[in-house]
C-alpha cells in the first residue's frame, strides 16, 4: 500500500507537537510497516521552510530526516497537476469558508456592512498536496481530513481520530 503524508503530521513528529506527536509517530510506523510513504513536492518545500529556520544545512537535514522515516519524495504526474487547477477552480469560487477538520462551510458577514466575507484557507499548494495524494496513494495521512475528503477521492488516515 502506499500512503501520501501530509505536512502537519510530519511536523507533529518533527517537533513533538504536545498534541499530536504521539499518534502522527505511531500513525507513521504503522503505515511504513505495511508500505511506502511518499510526499510530494509541495510536502516537501514545506517542510525545507521548517527546516531552513534553524539549520544551517536545511538541505542535508530534511533529508536524512526524511530518509531516516523511509520516506519518499515523488513528483506529480500531469493528470495530478490538471486535478489540482479544476479543485482549486471549484474552491475558489465557493463564497463560504469551508472547516480543514470536518469540511462544513461557514458564512461570516462583516459587522460593519453587512457583506459576506471570504476568506481563502486554502492555497493552490494544497490542492497540488491532495491531487498527488489521490493520484499516487492509496491512502493519505492528514489531519485535514474535511478539506482533502472534500475535493478528493482518497481514503483518509486521520491520527487525529
Amino acid at each position: 500500500m502506499r500512503y501520501a503524508v501530509d505536512t502537519n503530521v510530519l511536523l507533529d513528529v518533527l517537533f513533538r507537537d504536545e498534541e499530536f506527536h504521539e499518534s502522527s509517530r505511531k500513525k507513521l510506523e504503522d503505515a511504513s510497516e505495511n508500505g511506502v510513504l511518499i510526499i510530494s513536492p509541495e510536502v516537501y518545500s514545506e517542510l525545507f521552510t521548517a527546516f531552513s529556520e534553524n539549520l544551517d544545512n536545511p538541505k542535508e537535514e530534511l533529508d536524512k530526516f526524511l530518509d531516516s522515516k523511509g520516506i519518499q519524495l515523488e513528483n506529480h504526474p500531469i493528470n495530478s497537476l490538471k486535478k489540482a487547477g479544476e479543485a482549486w477552480k471549484k474552491h475558489s469560487s465557493k463564497e463560504e469558508i469551508e472547516c480543514p477538520k470536518c469540511g462544513e462551510e461557514n458564512s461570516f458577514y462583516c459587522e460593519n456592512c453587512g457583506e459576506t466575507m471570504k476568506w481563502r484557507n486554502h492555497l493552490i499548494t494544497d490542492f497540488m498536496i491532495g491531487s498527488h495524494a489521490e493520484e499516487l496513494s492509496e491512502k493519505m495521512i492528514t489531519r485535514d481530513r474535511g478539506f482533502y475528503s472534500s475535493y478528493f477521492e482518497i481514503e483518509i488516515d486521520d491520527p487525529s481520530r
